[in-house]
């Protein structure tokens, strides 16, 4: 992580920082807004205001990260049928059927502890352009 810093001839400066299962950036009082500049390796920075945002390692990767994404049964159930009401498809699932797709849905967040990638979560804000 680089955090924006004066240090001599230096603005910013890159800082290790360990997590073992989720680092959390954004405000301390969940009523305010994160007015925030993300940059992910070598791409463009991007300009945001959202509630935050979430970093998950593969140790964390089941707990605040998981439940950030995943599906219950009903919200599955509903998606489902929004597919089928819009005819993107026909069929008609069973309870076990829609438990499957719900189970593999969310089964997808989950990556091992020894796993070197990191997962962003990120709601963003309404507006698509936030500056």
């Amino acid at each position: 992580m680089t955090y924006p810093c004066t240090m001599g001839e230096k603005t910013e400066v890159e800082i290790p920082k360990y997590a073992l299962n989720d680092v959390y950036v954004g405000e301390t009082s969940p009523t305010r807004l994160s007015y925030l500049e993300l940059q992910i390796d070598k791409l463009p920075a991007e300009k945001q205001k959202s509630s935050g945002f979430l970093i998950s390692t593969g140790s964390g990767s089941t707990a605040w990260g998981y439940h950030v994404n995943a599906l219950d049964y009903y919200r599955t159930e509903q998606f489902l049928k929004i597919l089928q009401n819009s005819g993107l498809t026909n069929s008609k699932l069973s309870s076990t059927e829609i438990t499957d797709i719900m189970n593999r849905f969310n089964d997808s967040f989950i990556f091992g502890a020894e796993d070197r990638k990191n997962e962003v979560h990120h709601k963003r804000s309404s507006a698509e352009q936030c500056f």
